[in-house]
């Protein structure tokens, strides 16, 4: 094993810092997540699916349909960078940060 994947097994040097299995659990989860609101399998979320996933959560939190699909165009608007029509795993990934803040601020 080279030092750098001793290093992460053996710990954390910084605060912060994952080590091998957070770093694994991370991206299981973060693709698990965005695989289940893929429900084409396509390898893309799409603004129906969005909605959908959302629609899920729409009750738990009581936000009306209006706030709900108020709140997917706008995170649509800022993760869809190519302007597509669908959020590639990428996309997500870069942007996840602000759906993080959106889903705090308006507990989607």
């Amino acid at each position: 094993m080279n030092r750098y994947l001793e290093k992460l097994n053996y710990g954390k040097e910084k605060p912060g810092e994952l080590n091998e299995d957070e770093f694994v659990k991370f991206w299981a989860d973060l693709y698990a997540l965005f695989d289940k609101i893929d429900k084409n399998g396509d390898g893309y979320i799409n603004f129906i699916e969005c909605c959908q996933y959302l629609l899920e959560r729409k009750m738990k939190h009581q936000l009306s349909k209006n706030d709900l699909m108020a709140e997917v165009k706008k995170f649509f608007n800022k993760v869809d960078t190519d302007r597509n029509g669908r959020i590639t795993l990428t996309e997500f990934f870069v942007k996840l940060p602000d759906l993080e803040l959106q889903i705090i601020n308006k507990k989607l």
